[in-house]
């Protein structure tokens, strides 16, 4: 279980290198810094690298305001793909 937390953390963080052009910080606001396109693109790098379908409501939900919550929201994705 532990190795794919890591995994998830380092792929979010490349997703965001890719994404943003830079790591933000745990405690920077993304509020304001990603907009949906962007939000999409990270969602289909997520998907494609960690094999996990997002839902819809994802685009929507307020996940994004920071890396770390970038980071739980695609753990607890995955935990539900491997747990069903």
């Amino acid at each position: 279980m532990t190795d794919k937390m890591v995994g998830v953390t380092e792929q979010v963080d490349n997703a965001l290198r890719e994404v943003l052009g830079y790591l933000p910080p745990d405690d920077e606001d993304l509020t304001g810094s990603i907009d949906s396109m962007q939000k999409l693109e990270l969602l289909v790098l997520l998907e494609q690298n960690l094999a996990i379908p997002f839902q819809d409501e994802a685009l929507g939900a307020d996940w994004w305001a920071s890396r770390s919550g970038i980071i739980g929201y695609v753990e607890s994705a995955r935990a539900q793909v491997g747990s069903s």
